[in-house]
């Protein structure tokens, strides 16, 4: 035991980089230990004495970075690109940077460029997708992704992102596929199954929309868009009992949520502008959907105050 820890000790010991000065040189240890302002300050003097050493430039940009110094994290960066204009890490964390600040079209040209340099990079064309969707270049966006399921059909992340993206985009027939390529790749999630059964739905695959629907109720039965998709999947199949009480929950469910928020809001906007008569009649519907919304009893006691 005692042996097993002095090889420990001296194992740390000999892992953690000096200078030739035998100062101990330890900005990679404190930048992986989460401490970058430690890890700046031991990287700064360093590059006086190796201003071209891009790797301490990289380790600079990533702990600003860390910090959201972006200003100094992308000097840092570009410090690199001079040193080595093809180092890709660089180009995905200036990527990361730009979208993070709004700036897409500077994120994409250097997503982009990162892209030419390796074109089976699949962290890369991944990030790009997602920029592209996120500037609502939605044909770029789903270009960039078949290019990734191209390089690997099994790849989770590209067919998640594709069956959300053509979902959202009301491309059923592209969404109901990725998700059943989804679930045969084993996921389980009650998301995916509801949009592979609504997406189905729309489909008027009703049997298969069915099958998936049940399996995300089963999942998770307090969704409201699972438990209204269920009953009009029932609906349209002749199940009409079935469908009387799922659309019932749907509500139910609805009322407790979103619907209760913005009748407890609406009859505080008639409150303000001293409708007393129309704030209580909300106040009072609030409670009608859902009794257990104790502010609204506080606020409807409050009225009659007034």
């Amino acid at each position: 035991m005692g042996k097993s820890i002095l090889v420990c000790a001296i194992l740390f010991t000999v892992i953690i980089p000096r200078d030739a000065d035998g100062i101990e040189n330890n900005y990679r240890f404190l930048y992986e230990s989460g401490n970058y302002a430690k890890a700046i300050s031991h990287i700064t003097p360093l590059l006086e004495s190796d201003p071209e050493n891009h790797f301490l430039w990289y380790y600079l940009g990533r702990s600003h970075q860390h910090l959201m110094q972006y200003d100094e994290a992308v000097r840092a960066f570009y410090n690199v690109l001079e040193i080595d204009s093809t180092y890709l890490p660089v180009y995905f964390h200036l990527g990361r940077i730009y979208t993070e600040t709004g700036e897409f079209d500077t994120a994409i040209e250097l997503l982009e460029q990162a892209h030419s340099f390796d074109r089976e990079n699949t962290t890369i064309l991944y990030f790009l997708a997602g920029v592209y969707s996120r500037d609502e270049r939605y044909d770029e966006a789903l270009d960039a992704l078949n290019l990734g399921l191209q390089l690997d059909p099994d790849d989770r992340r590209f067919l998640r992102r594709y069956a959300d993206l053509t979902f959202r985009l009301n491309k059923f027939e592209e969404s109901a596929q990725a998700y059943r390529s989804l679930i045969e790749l084993g996921d389980s999630s009650a998301v995916v199954f509801r949009n592979c059964g609504i997406s189905l739905y729309f489909l008027e695959d009703n049997p298969n929309a069915l099958r998936c629907l049940s399996t995300a109720y089963y999942l998770d039965d307090t969704d409201p868009n699972t438990v209204l998709y269920f009953g009009l999947v029932h609906r349209a199949i002749g199940n009409i009992r079935f469908a009387i009480g799922l659309l019932n929950d749907t509500v139910a469910l609805l009322s407790k949520g979103m619907l209760s928020d913005a009748l407890i809001h609406l009859a505080g906007a008639y409150e303000a502008t001293r409708d007393i008569p129309d704030a209580v009649k909300k106040y009072r519907l609030v409670l009608d959907l859902n009794a257990d919304r104790p502010e609204a009893y506080y606020y409807l006691a409050s009225v009659f105050d007034k």
